[in-house]
This record gives C-alpha cells, sequence and structure tokens, in this order.
C-alpha cells in the first residue's frame, strides 16, 4: 500500500510544474495538502486518517518533481534541496514503520 501511494503521487509532482510555474516548495505543499484533504475526506465515507498515507503520497510528489527537474534540464535552477531536509525524515519513518508492521504479521 506505501508504494501504490507513492506512486500514486509521482505524476502530480511530475506534471504540476508543467502547468503551474511555481516554486518546488509552493508544489510540494499544495501536494501535501491535496493530500490531506483526501485523507479527512476519508475520515467522513468510514475510513481512517493515517498520517503515513500523507507522508507517502508527499514524498510520491517529490520523487515527481525531482522527475520534473531532469526532464526540464533545468535541475540545478528548478530543483532546490535546501527547503526539503525533513523529507528525508519522513522516508526514515516510513521505513521504521513498515518494519514494524511487517514484523506483527
Amino acid at each position: 500500500m506505501l508504494l501504490l501511494n507513492i506512486g500514486l503521487f509521482v505524476p502530480m509532482g511530475a506534471l504540476i510544474p508543467f502547468i503551474l510555474k511555481s516554486s518546488p516548495l509552493k508544489i510540494i505543499l499544495g501536494i501535501m495538502f491535496f493530500s490531506i484533504a483526501i485523507e479527512v475526506l476519508q475520515m467522513f465515507s468510514g475510513r481512517f486518517f493515517e498520517i503515513n498515507d500523507i507522508l507517502a503520497n508527499t514524498l510520491g510528489g517529490v520523487i515527481g518533481y525531482g522527475v520534473y527537474a531532469i526532464v526540464s534540464k533545468k535541475r540545478e535552477k528548478a530543483f532546490n534541496w535546501r527547503p526539503f531536509p525533513f523529507f528525508g525524515l519522513y522516508l526514515f519513518v516510513l521505513i521504521i514503520e513498515w518494519w514494524v508492521n511487517k514484523s506483527k504479521e
């Protein structure tokens, strides 16, 4: 499920910069807020709110934006990693949680 959540948001992270010429931070935050909106709506349909989904979706958006930066050949100018150091921490938390859940099975 984790890889599915990441994979579903990679296209969003890669395609939004082609449509909206905005800063990387605004695009990633927009993807994160969209993911939060999805999770909030899921609460009303009887499903649970999971922070893991938000983190995985946001990570997918970051990966997608990285693809955009490489494809647009403006990597140094278009993609600035300085605003994103906390995504490494998110990835670490996701991996640890996956490992803990796997060991419970």
